[in-house]
């Protein structure tokens, strides 16, 4: 089975962080559009977090990336550590690496994106930008 090196990120790991992660991601990653898919977003802080539910019409805004074949592993596990994510216990992790529906100005495709997985969320952010939370 051929591995899915789309991944949408809608927080800090866009161009307009200046997050380190974000550099070491976009060094390593190769930018395709910018995107949405459906869901809720959340401020939690000092990051967002996207939950997903099957009624959900709300847009999300971020950019879809699509990781460099030479880099894929260790960027996954990099990414997974930093969203803490951890594939032997995803049911205790914060975040979870999944697939999901992307939508871009070409079609819609199938992406990888971290969505969070606790349940203690408010703070709806409701324009679907993160960098727009405060509109």
């Amino acid at each position: 089975m051929k591995k899915n090196n789309l991944i949408f990120v809608y927080g800090s790991l866009r161009a307009a962080s200046s997050h380190p992660m974000s550099t070491y991601f976009r060094r390593n990653s190769e930018f395709i559009s910018k995107a949405y898919i459906l869901g809720t977003l959340y401020d939690l802080g000092e990051y967002p977090g996207v939950v997903v539910r099957p009624d959900s019409l709300s847009r999300v805004y971020g950019e879809l990336y699509r990781i460099k074949e030479k880099y894929y592993e260790e960027v996954i596990e990099r990414l997974d550590y930093y969203e803490g994510y951890d594939p032997d216990i995803p049911d205790q992790s914060e975040f979870i690496r999944t697939t999901v529906h992307v939508f871009t100005d070409q079609g819609v495709c199938e992406s990888q994106v971290y969505l969070y997985t606790f349940d203690n969320i408010q703070n709806e952010i409701e324009s679907g930008d993160y960098f727009d939370r405060d509109k």
